[in-house]
């Protein structure tokens, strides 16, 4: 991220905001990538994001949910309106190693997976088991914008 707030209790930081450019859709000036809290902090993202508006005067905020741990709650309590739900998503596990479908596209993976291990006959699916990996889906996301 670019951009990123906190709020301090105590000289603790208990909360911080991150933004930065768009990562998948240019269509907004700005994406709040992350929100956490190391304690429950009530009215902390409110605070953040109105930070944020009142210094950068964004025309457009875009950001996502996942699905597997999220309704985006937060975001509608935000002022943020959902604007799509995304279907699952997946990465490729193999031990401790956690690829993603970006970094597993096919032409990707002859660098990936070693000349003597990719087949540019297979699918990036088939490449990926025969060396070994476990394809896992998720729930997929939910976008919202304000």
């Amino acid at each position: 991220s670019s951009m990123r707030l906190g709020l301090l209790y105590n000289n603790e930081l208990v909360a911080a905001m991150t933004f930065g450019k768009p990562r998948f859709n240019q269509e907004y000036e700005y994406e709040l990538i992350r929100y956490s809290t190391s304690c429950h902090v009530l009215g902390g993202a409110g605070k953040l994001l109105d930070y944020f508006s009142k210094e950068f005067k964004p025309s457009g905020i875009i950001t996502y949910a996942d699905r597997c741990w999220s309704y985006g709650n937060l975001y509608k309590t935000l002022g943020f309106r959902k604007v799509s739900s995304s279907g699952p998503n997946y990465v490729y596990v193999k031990a401790n190693l956690i690829l993603t479908r970006y970094q597993c596209q096919k032409h990707k993976l002859k660098r990936v997976l070693g000349e003597d291990v990719f087949n540019d006959k297979l699918s990036e699916s088939d490449n990926m088991h025969n060396a070994g990996f476990v394809k896992i889906y998720d729930c997929g996301n939910l976008t919202f914008m304000k």
